[in-house]
């Protein structure tokens, strides 16, 4: 099973086994679609407002606008059901698969 560490707003967030599997799917999605599926052990997403950050086994991925944004969305929405943390304002996302 993957390890995910969510920290939102500053507060690390911990979540049960079915949340932390979703959420580790959703990045691994991200991820496989960004290196192609290429073998890779870590990603790493760090949301700050409209700012992006990337990061497969501690390499950034530079992304053009439409991609940031789209990694943004699909982040953001993953995890807006969850409670405990009000407006996303920061996230720093990192799975180790």
């Amino acid at each position: 099973m993957a390890s995910v560490e969510l920290v939102v707003n500053g507060k690390e967030i911990t979540n049960n086994e079915f949340v932390e599997s979703m959420i580790a799917a959703v990045a691994k999605g991200v991820a496989d679609s960004l290196t192609k599926g290429e073998g890779y052990e870590t990603a790493e997403f760090v949301i700050d407002g409209s700012n992006v950050e990337i990061k497969v086994d501690c390499r950034p991925v530079e992304v053009n606008a439409f991609v940031s944004d789209m990694v943004r969305s699909i982040i953001l929405g993953a995890l807006k059901p969850l409670k405990g943390f009000g407006e996303i304002e920061r996230v720093e996302l990192k799975v180790a698969f």
